[in-house]
Formats: C-alpha cells, structure tokens, sequence
C-alpha cells in the first residue's frame, strides 16, 4: 500500500514537471525539422536514437486539449524495458526525467524518458552513463545505434 501510494506520488510529481517542448535541432521551427536525435552513454560508448518524421506517421495524433493516447506511466514502462538492450545493469538505472516532443506537424509527440545509472547498486551518486529512449505515443521505442 505504501509503496503504491509512492508510485502514484512520484508519477504525479513527473507530471506536474513533465515539459512540453518543441525545441528542435539547431533550434529551427518545428514545422521545418524531420528528425529529431538524442544522444546516451553507457559504458563508454555513445547511442544514438533518432526520431524521424516518418516515425510519426502511425503515431497517434495529441493536442493539448485532449487525453494524451500514452500515459506517462505506460511509456516509462517501455523505456524502462528497452535499458535491457543497452546494458547488463538494469538495476543500476533510475528515472531522470521525462519530456513530451513535438516533431513535424503541430499534433505529433513523442516522449523522451532519460535514464541515469549509479556508480553501484545502493549508491545514491550517478555515473556518466544516461541513455535517453524515446517511446512514441503508438507504444513504440525508437531504437538506438551504436
């Protein structure tokens, strides 16, 4: 009861700080921008995730006016499954933040869930690994490169 009751705290308070942002590369208008990339470390080595605007096309539309298709608790879910992909340390990795990006047109959004990993299991100090995996509204993460 007590550790449910923690969750739904925690996933408030990710709401109320959840940004909405249409920040693109080089900070050209959104409707200019086809792809949109986030880049992690783990382990030394860089990913990259890269949404496309053609990622979007199956996606769900949203505007903010509406119930998002995806919670936030559901796309922190995926990501959480996806840290298996990356790296053998899944219990290492805690939620850093959560944002919700506009790509293309106006009604296209993604999430991008940000992970930070400790320096070791019980220790409270991050590493320098993050990785960033963006899950699109339709329940679909964006696979990273190595």
């Amino acid at each position: 009861m007590k550790n449910l009751l923690l969750t739904r705290i925690l996933f408030f308070l990710s709401f109320i700080f959840l940004t909405i942002s249409c920040s693109t590369e080089f900070n050209e208008p959104a409707f200019v921008s086809s792809s949109r990339g986030f880049i992690s470390r783990v382990d030394g080595k860089e990913i990259e995730f890269k949404v496309l605007s053609s990622d979007l096309d199956k996606s769900p539309s949203w505007r903010v006016e509406n119930r998002l298709p995806l919670s936030i608790e559901q796309a922190v879910s995926i990501a959480k499954l996806e840290i298996k992909n990356y790296s053998d340390e899944e219990k290492l990795w805690h939620l850093k933040s959560i944002s919700l990006n506009q790509l293309g047109s106006e009604d296209k959004w993604f999430y991008a869930i940000q992970f930070n990993k400790n320096l070791r299991e019980g220790s409270e100090m991050d590493s320098d690994d993050y990785l960033i995996i963006p899950i699109l509204l339709e329940s679909r993460p964006i696979k990273g490169n190595y």
